[in-house]
């Protein structure tokens, strides 16, 4: 199981322990981030690809598109003073739903485009607010095997990609 201290000092365990409910918000946060982004990258594989006819030219600036919030994470600073780090990574996983949602309704590249910038925000800011999150709710010693203990958990929420795929099709095809 992962949460399994393994070693000297306990960590998600003691967590579960002493804070239940920050860390069961914890794990279904990351589950959700990391099963919602390999949603979205099955979802715009097939999709962008069958429905709407993009060509790997659309794709590069798409892809290129989808990185500006990373380097925009700066902001996720100015953002916690006016938001708890609980709030913003809610607000992350509601931003990069809504993104999935945009994709799956797009009907052609600008829409497409709209909703990966919209859940490239979500998939961007949510993790400085994870880690802050996780880092207030441990003790300082434990942190670095907590965030591995929890970056464990985005294997489970994205293993069906690396198991083959959700269908014969293959990894990405659904």
């Amino acid at each position: 199981m992962w949460i399994k201290s393994h070693g000297k000092g306990p960590t998600m365990r003691k967590l579960f322990r002493e804070n239940r409910a920050i860390a069961v918000y914890l794990v279904l946060a990351n589950f959700a981030m990391y099963f919602g982004f390999r949603v979205w990258q099955a979802l715009f594989n097939n999709f962008a690809v069958e429905r709407i006819g993009v060509g790997p030219a659309e794709i590069g600036g798409i892809q290129a598109i989808r990185e500006i919030p990373g380097l925009l994470g700066f902001l996720v600073g100015f953002l916690v003073l006016a938001l708890s780090e609980t709030r913003l990574m809610a607000l992350s996983i509601a931003l990069l739903g809504a993104g999935i949602a945009l994709t799956g309704w797009a009907g052609s590249v600008p829409t497409l485009l709209l909703g990966t910038l919209v859940m490239s925000v979500g998939f961007h800011f949510f993790s400085p607010a994870n880690n802050a999150v996780l880092l207030m709710a441990v003790e300082k010693e434990h942190a670095p095997r907590a965030l591995g203990e929890l970056r464990s958990l985005g294997g489970t929420g994205s293993a069906p990609r690396h198991r083959g795929g959700l269908s014969p099709g293959g990894p990405d095809r659904v």
